[in-house]
């Protein structure tokens, strides 16, 4: 009688281990499609669970209840899941608890000022793109990226490709930049420079080189033409210097095109009104430009112009650059 009552016990036990193995492992839908999952800050564990049942992602919020109740979570991870009905229970479970969130990727271009960084953490909907502008302003986060006690962190934000997360602070962002920026710098910052620079000065140059120009080729030429009127003590007279100058002094939503009365317009960012450089960068350089400022090329110009497709037309006299001006801009404006 024992015996069979222990048989009777023991099927019960593989029905009920076969039925929580079923519950546990086996999808609800084979071909069930994906969906995105947002775990927002303040949602609890069971009001995920409820809505993962709503979703049609699991059979039931109190399987996902009981797992949690058994494995435990020390906290929700913030984020958006991509979650499919063709994944177990236990599956998603998992991708929740180790925090298997949704990555997207942002690329930022050489050349970009944090407004225009900004701009595009806004087109990607991501919840910190306010605060981006504010932390790269912030004094202690300057103060503990950089140990000084700079304007801004612009020129230190490297451009690159970064994988962000939902809910990732824009504080994290901002130091995974300044990391990647000195990682880059690090690899030629030992190298002697021509002029006595300070490190951020070097940036600062690297900033306007970046700027003048998106040919390789011409970024050692460029560099050394401003060593040439640094030397000289000539103003550097860099267009982009006066839009920057606009910026901070209008906001990012001014108009693009610099006027003739916008060259005088006061402010310790405009190179045709100050000499030497700009108290900082004007946006972040690439590691082309950084090394530009190492490696410039020797020469015996001055000036350059744009040629209007990308290139510029070097000069070693003003009556040179005179000329040039009028080939490349005069007469193409009045055409």
């Amino acid at each position: 009688m024992m015996k069979k009552f222990f048989l009777i016990l023991a099927g019960m036990g593989c029905g009920l281990l076969l039925f929580a193995s079923y519950r546990l492992f086996c999808p609800l839908d084979k071909e069930g499609p994906a969906l995105f999952v947002d775990v927002s800050p303040g949602q609890t564990f069971y009001q995920l669970a409820e809505e993962l049942e709503e979703k049609n992602l699991i059979r039931s919020g109190r399987d996902m209840k009981i797992l949690i109740w058994l494995f435990g979570l020390p906290h929700l991870p913030q984020g958006e899941y991509e979650l499919s009905s063709r994944h177990s229970l236990w599956r998603i479970f998992k991708n929740i608890k180790q925090g298997k969130e949704k990555f997207f990727l942002v690329r930022f271009p050489e050349g970009w000022n944090h407004y225009e960084m900004a701009e595009l953490l806004k087109s990607h909907n991501w919840p910190a793109a306010d605060q981006f502008l504010e932390k790269v302003w912030n004094k202690k986060l300057i103060k503990k990226l950089l140990n000084n006690n700079f304007n801004s962190l612009e020129g230190y934000l490297f451009p690159n490709s970064y994988q962000l997360r939902k809910y990732m602070s824009a504080e994290t962002l901002i130091e995974m930049m300044v990391k990647k920026f000195f990682e880059v710098y690090e690899t030629f910052s030992s190298q002697p420079l021509k002029y006595n620079f300070t490190p951020h000065q070097v940036v600062t140059l690297a900033s306007l080189i970046e700027k003048e120009t998106g040919q390789d080729n011409e970024r050692g030429l460029i560099a050394g033409v401003f060593y040439n009127r640094l030397q000289r003590n000539m103003k550097l007279q860099t267009d982009p210097t006066v839009l920057y100058a606009m910026y901070l002094a209008r906001g990012f939503d001014i108009e693009k095109n610099i006027r003739k009365k916008d060259l005088s317009f006061l402010s310790p960012y405009n190179t045709y009104v100050i000499y030497g450089l700009p108290p900082g960068p004007i946006v972040n350089p690439g590691k082309q430009s950084l090394q530009a400022v190492f490696s410039p090329e020797q020469s015996d110009y001055l000036y350059f112009v744009s040629r209007n497709d990308g290139s510029h037309k070097f000069s070693k006299t003003y009556k040179e650059h005179q000329k040039a001006v009028y080939e490349y801009q005069i007469k193409v404006f009045r055409k």
